[in-house]
């Protein structure tokens, strides 16, 4: 088998460390390890929706568990939201200073 050319390998290594920042910011919005959400998402136990919210800003919606567990929250390109939180109370957390919103 031959090596990919050059110009594959560094696409791979880039969709590799957007996949990583990915796991991270969903690991940050569901309150878990990123190990723990890769976990869930081979399991299919993560939804996952490519979304536009009310303002029209683009946005990851995921969505995990049921009843009182169930965890939702939108990653934006620099915020995380979880649902439920009124807009004006605890606000988004930028997602470089590993703060996390609450939950409303």
């Amino acid at each position: 088998m031959t090596a990919p050319p050059p110009e594959s390998r560094d696409d791979t290594r880039e969709m590799y460390a957007e996949i990583s920042t990915l796991l991270g910011h969903l690991g940050t919005a569901l309150e878990m390890e990123p190990d723990a959400v890769a976990a869930l998402l081979e399991q299919g136990a993560l939804d996952l929706r490519m979304e536009t919210d009310e303002a029209g800003c683009p946005c990851v919606a995921v969505t995990h568990g049921t009843g009182a567990d169930r965890r939702e929250a939108r990653i934006y390109k620099d915020t995380i939201l979880h649902r439920g939180t009124p807009p004006g109370d605890a606000g988004p957390a930028p997602l470089d200073t590993g703060s996390k919103t609450g939950r409303g």
